[in-house]
Formats: structure tokens, C-alpha cells, sequence
């Protein structure tokens, strides 16, 4: 995976709640929406949006050192992916498309 993926993703939740306003909802906070062929629940609209303006500022950073080496606290070498943050983003991201990271 990586920061195209994370855009992809983030886009995806954007056009998922564009999609879920437009359809009636099941409660006061729940709406679903068919989305590629995948019906989605969207809890929260505004957890959505954060959700995706999480995953493009962690697209932003792995891109902004991509050609960059990554070190762990204790100065070892360790792959991006493998830092918490883009880590995490890189799961809820696989975890949304329905793969494994």
C-alpha cells in the first residue's frame, strides 16, 4: 500500500458520505450506501470526513520522505510502514478495501 491507496481510500469515504446524505436514514446516525459494488455503513459523517483528512495527512507525510531513510527510537532502520501512525492508517486503510495490509 501506499499514499495513492490512502487518497483512494480517503476518497472513497468522502464520496461514501456525499452518497449517505442523499439516501434516508436507518437512525438519527446511521445511514448505508452502496459504494463499488460494497454497501458501507457510515456511522458518523463527520467521523468519516475526519477519517479521511487523517488518511491524506498521512499520505502527505509518507510521501514528504519517501526518499528518506526511517529510524526507530533506538536509530535503527526501519521500513515506513512500520511506524505507528502510518502504520495504522495503512490498516484502517486495508481493513476498509477489505484486504490485509
Amino acid at each position: 500500500m501506499s499514499a495513492e491507496t490512502l487518497r483512494r481510500v480517503a476518497d472513497g469515504l468522502r464520496e461514501g458520505v456525499e452518497l449517505a446524505a442523499s439516501q434516508p436514514a436507518t437512525s438519527a446516525h446511521v445511514r448505508g450506501v452502496w459504494l463499488n459494488d460494497r454497501y458501507h455503513v457510515v456511522v458518523s459523517t463527520p467521523a468519516a470526513l475526519a477519517l479521511a483528512d487523517w488518511l491524506d495527512g498521512v499520505a502527505i507525510l509518507l510521501e514528504g520522505r519517501e526518499d528518506e531513510e526511517w529510524f526507530d527510537l533506538d536509530g535503527d532502520p526501519i521500513s515506513p510502514e512500520d511506524t505507528h501512525a502510518i502504520g495504522s492508517a495503512l490498516a484502517t486503510a486495508a481493513a476498509y478495501l477489505g484486504t490485509e495490509s
